[in-house]
């Protein structure tokens, strides 16, 4: 298959983009996780000053950074491949975030609500990576190599931040254990 694709744009009579092929399945599914990147965005930059943990806030630091690279990566594709994203919102993204805006809310203890947030960090990672091993095997079977090198970039780095996040929460849950025994 040629590395440009090209999709009509033409909705269906539902409002939504039609996913008869690959290719439509493909767009669909950059689209949503561009959406959710998006999303995670958001979240990283309400997640940073609720933080109260020095560690937590620098890695929501540079987990922000690298969501806007991944961000200008699926624009790169997107841009690449010549085809118009499809105006999706990303459900699970927008459940997570809504997660997090409940904790907020609740005003827990600080040490609760640095907790809440590095699990909902590694939920968020668990969440990309399987949307970018989704997209890697799709772009691998369109025969897009550009596109998929450049998405399994992205899955390594989540792979790696999720190391990272999940040494974390174990740092903050001894943390918390160490202050109930007080």
């Amino acid at each position: 298959m040629a590395a440009t694709m090209q999709t009509t744009g033409k909705q269906s009579g539902n409002g939504k983009m039609p996913m008869e092929t690959a290719t439509d399945l493909f767009v669909h599914e950059l689209s949503d996780m561009r959406s959710a990147e998006g999303i995670i965005a958001t979240m990283l930059e309400a997640g940073i000053p609720a933080a109260s943990d020095a560690k937590l806030k620098k890695g929501l630091e540079a987990h922000l950074e690298q969501t806007r690279g991944h961000l200008e990566t699926i624009e790169t594709i997107i841009s690449e491949l010549k085809v118009k994203p499809h105006d999706v919102e990303c459900e699970g993204a927008k459940g997570l975030k809504k997660e997090l805006d409940h904790a907020v809310k609740a005003k827990p203890s600080s040490e609760v609500l640095d907790m809440l947030i590095a699990g909902g960090a590694a939920k968020t990672e668990n969440y990309e990576i399987c949307g970018y091993t989704g997209l890697i095997d799709l772009a691998k079977m369109l025969g897009h190599k550009n596109a998929e090198k450049l998405l399994s970039q992205n899955l390594k780095e989540e792979e790696e931040t999720l190391v990272k996040v999940e040494k974390l929460e174990s740092t903050l849950q001894e943390k918390l254990e160490a202050k109930m025994k007080k």
